[in-house]
């Protein structure tokens, strides 16, 4: 178990440092604009010259606002996404189902059915099947097909999955 040491000084010191010039500074420019405004002009309705730096602030805190406004909205945009795909019914089974990948250079079926036979014999494992690789997954098997549709030939690629008699049921695919 580690033994907690204390603080070092010089982190303190300096954490309490930036603290200070953090604040001091943060306050300071406010001030700064505070100390030029005239408060008495302004209870006799005196009106003070419109300066060119006055109209640039003004454009460019709207900007600002609208700078900040675009993230916010960017940011509520991209959280909803990312929560309608974690939540999406893909219409497949994706719980409590592991998938092992066996050496893709060893053609033999051979020792992949042993590989079953001892994955049967463990009580708890409910369904078992033999295949490639598991639907919606980054499957690089693919072959480029041509049909007939009214009259027009279409030209698509089709994913192409394949697994023995058990794979849609160990995944819950409804067959069309």
């Amino acid at each position: 178990m580690p033994i907690c040491q204390p603080p070092n000084p010089f982190i303190i010191s300096f954490i309490c440092l930036i603290v200070v010039l953090v604040s001091f500074l943060s306050g300071f420019y406010p001030a700064l604009v505070l100390s030029s405004f005239k408060p008495i002009l302004v209870l006799k309705s005196q009106v003070l010259p419109n300066t060119g730096k006055s109209s640039l602030r003004k454009y460019l805190t709207v900007f600002q606002f609208v700078v900040a406004q675009v993230f916010i909205i960017a940011t509520i945009l991209v959280g909803k996404q990312i929560n309608f795909l974690m939540t999406k019914d893909m219409g497949i089974k994706t719980d409590a189902i592991a998938s092992v990948r066996t050496p893709w250079y060893d053609a033999s079926i051979d020792k992949r059915v042993r590989f079953i036979e001892e994955l049967k014999a463990m009580p708890q494992i409910d369904q078992i099947s033999l295949g490639g690789n598991p639907p919606a997954s980054f499957s690089t098997h693919s072959r480029d097909i041509s049909f007939m549709d009214d009259d027009k030939e279409v030209h698509t690629r089709l994913l192409l999955l394949y697994g023995d008699s058990n794979y849609m049921d160990v995944y819950g695919i409804p067959l069309l």
